[in-house]
């Protein structure tokens, strides 16, 4: 409609996880409407994050440094904690639900699979347990049983995943059926 160019641009937003076609438009017609020096700074801004972080070279997850502070904290505990993105990372640190260190293990990136699995495997004696928690997609759970299988096989270690279920607050007539066979499934004792 408005030529090729702002078809590319549509296309390149797209490619953003988690950005829709119709979310990647609206992203677009901003930038289009945005002044010379807005514009500028924004790219300077992307330009600067882009050139000064990188991913720690032991978790994967975003830091300044080589190592990230996660990983450099003798202070937490032994387990590892399997985790899909950087964003699970921050909402795990931010409301405290997790006090051992992580393994970004972005598991969609087919590019980096082997290397992120060798990474992971070198990695794992360090810990007492390892925690797989990806989310309870038909690929999330694919890839949770097949890479549970790798480290069953690979270490002595103590491997287990988060569980799933209803969530809080929401109502069983709502529910799916796996979501209610996997609440069921992984029930826990009341003492």
């Amino acid at each position: 409609m408005f030529g090729p160019e702002f078809e590319k641009l549509i296309e390149s937003l797209k490619k953003i996880p988690g950005i829709t076609k119709k979310q990647s438009e609206k992203v677009a017609f901003y930038i289009l409407n945005l002044d010379y020096q807005t514009l500028n700074e924004l790219i300077n801004s992307m330009k600067t994050v882009n050139q000064n972080l990188n991913k720690c070279i032991t978790c994967n997850f975003i830091t300044k440094n080589i190592q990230c502070d996660i990983c450099l904290d003798v202070s937490r505990t032994k387990k590892l904690l399997l985790i899909e993105s950087n964003n699970d990372v921050i909402k795990m640190e931010n409301n405290k639900i997790f006090d051992g260190k992580y393994f970004i293990f972005d598991y969609k990136n087919r590019e980096e699979l082997n290397q992120n699995l060798e990474n992971l495997l070198k990695r794992i004696q360090e810990f007492s347990e390892i925690i797989i928690s990806f989310s309870p997609t038909m690929e999330g759970l694919t890839f949770t049983n097949y890479l549970a299988k790798i480290l069953l096989e690979k270490t002595n270690k103590k491997i287990s995943k988060i569980s799933f279920g209803i969530p809080i607050g929401s109502s069983i007539d709502y529910m799916d059926e796996f979501s209610i066979k996997e609440s069921i499934d992984n029930r826990k004792e009341i003492k």
